[in-house]
């Protein structure tokens, strides 16, 4: 049982689930409370969590068809904890992953019928088919895998936003929907979400690539660092790092009210916070040992998370602005 937790990736599965949770409930609901709709009239319960289930299903089944392509690759890279072949074999891995996508795909088509969304329906076929290919295939392919990856990683925020515009849509007519600028809005502060999840993932499956190299060139994968060389693909990921807190320095001069005090402080201290783990990502990216690539992409996965914590401090400051605690 634990080998199977661990061929799903249940941490990051946890993970996933929170995220999509404190996303809706800390800055998609602040900002239609701001705009005067009722509570009842958002995403929530059942739906919301249908949803969220959908989504980590899938992700599942992209996490364990992903080990069973990458068997050999993983006996070179990886060996002491490698699960598919050893013990659970590759057809036994086969079957488990028939199993989530498929309950993924059909939790996420009764999802789009209840919110009477084309949209969400055929993203929820198109991601498993993408994750599949990603695995047979693009992954072995330059910068294509990465890119698939993270974005990925991007459309979680975007199917929340696209899921909670179809909720309101049932509601309220669109002559109604349209004189306020809510559908604007939740694109714009998801969007941002995502372009932050697309850039770290990226920067995230390089340094990966940079850990796992010894295997790919063995099986003659053609990803960033076999094809460019470490110092190509450590200067890469530099400059997505140096992109990405420009990024965040310009959606903090330009959306955080300066008169919030709160607010500013800890946006303050965050984009401090961000800078010096970025110092020590690049610091450990200096060393050419795969334990110490190891270590900058678990400080990139942390990284990720303290954007989810971002959701909190919007969440406080939405309370401020409005003068109410929301729930």
């Amino acid at each position: 049982m634990q080998d199977f937790f661990n061929l799903i990736r249940w941490k990051n599965l946890v993970f996933l689930a929170l995220v999509m949770w404190m996303l809706q409930r800390l800055v998609i609901i602040p900002l239609m409370i701001g705009y005067g709709f009722e509570p009842a009239d958002m995403l929530h319960g059942m739906l919301l969590a249908v949803i969220i289930i959908a989504t980590v299903l899938i992700a599942a089944g992209g996490y364990v068809i992903n080990d069973y392509f990458d068997v050999k690759i993983d006996a070179i890279n990886n060996p002491d904890n490698q699960i598919v072949s050893k013990t659970i074999t590759r057809e036994q891995a086969m079957r488990i992953y028939q199993i989530l996508t498929v309950s993924g795909v059909a939790v996420g088509i009764y999802s789009a019928v209840m919110l009477k969304s084309w949209s969400i329906g055929l993203l929820m076929v198109f991601m498993p088919g993408l994750l599949w290919f990603y695995s047979s295939s693009y992954k072995r392919m330059l910068i294509v895998g990465n890119l698939i990856v993270a974005l990925s990683a991007a459309l979680v925020p975007i199917l929340l936003a696209m899921a909670d515009i179809a909720y309101i849509e049932l509601t309220y007519t669109e002559d109604l929907l349209y004189q306020t600028p809510i559908i604007p809005m939740i694109y714009k502060w998801l969007s941002v979400f995502a372009l932050f999840a697309f850039l770290l993932t990226f920067s995230r499956e390089i340094v990966k690539d940079l850990e796992d190299q010894v295997g790919d060139r063995e099986l003659e994968c053609h990803t960033i660092p076999v094809v460019l060389g470490e110092t190509w693909s450590k200067v890469i990921v530099i400059l997505l790092m140096l992109f990405t807190i420009g990024l965040l320095g310009m959606a903090y001069m330009q959306w955080i009210p300066f008169d919030k005090g709160w607010a500013s402080a800890n946006m303050n201290y965050m984009l401090c916070y961000v800078v010096l783990w970025v110092i020590a990502i690049v610091i450990f990216l200096r060393s050419h040992r795969a334990s110490d690539y190891a270590v900058s992409s678990s400080m990139l996965k942390i990284l990720m998370g303290w954007g989810m914590i971002y959701t909190l401090v919007f969440y406080i400051q939405e309370c401020q602005l409005y003068d109410r605690i929301i729930f």
